[in-house]
């Protein structure tokens, strides 16, 4: 057999679940730059939909856990309930809203960009019993993916599988 054509490369992506309210928040912020310097993180991802009470986000509340050392945020069925969180998603290319949302739905469904010379993308999708729309442009590209499973059947999983079928890795943050 041949070399392959592919280098051996290992990056090291954290993924943090679903940060709930102030305590969350308040572990996240206590632990992030610890948990980056002792693991040498490269990527830092986080599920921020209930970030704001327990629903939702606030630009202030972001941009602290931006600054903290998270990289990006991803979120679900509850990005939008409060109002602030509109305009914010539509300025911050960072935070990220399901990507088989409609797509005049504010803010962008996915995010890229290069890690140590390596293209990746985190896209973050809501597995509903409707059919996905196709995404051609993340062909190539490694990928974390966070998923919001609203239904738990084997239909949202065969879903999920067919919308990043020609995706290398994905990992889910919730189940």
């Amino acid at each position: 057999m041949g070399a392959s054509r592919f280098a051996t490369f290992i990056m090291k992506i954290l993924i943090i679940g679903d940060v709930v309210a102030k305590p969350g928040r308040i572990a996240v912020l206590e632990r992030i730059q610890d948990l980056r310097e002792q693991h040498e993180i490269d990527l830092a991802i986080m599920n921020a939909e209930n970030l704001a009470g327990g629903f939702s986000v606030t630009p202030s509340l972001c941009e602290q856990l931006f600054a903290s050392g998270i990289d990006v945020m991803t979120s679900g069925n509850h990005i939008f309930d409060k109002k602030e969180a509109i305009e914010y998603i539509r300025k911050q290319p960072k935070l990220i809203r399901p990507a088989n949302y409609p797509p005049n739905t504010p803010g962008s469904g996915s995010w890229s960009g290069e890690i140590r010379g390596v293209k990746v993308a985190v896209v973050t999708l809501i597995c509903t019993p409707k059919p996905l729309r196709k995404k051609s442009q993340w062909d190539g590209i490694w990928m974390a993916g966070s998923r919001q499973l609203l239904a738990h059947t084997l239909t949202s999983k065969l879903l999920m599988s067919e919308y990043c079928q020609r995706v290398r890795p994905i990992l889910p943050t919730s189940e």
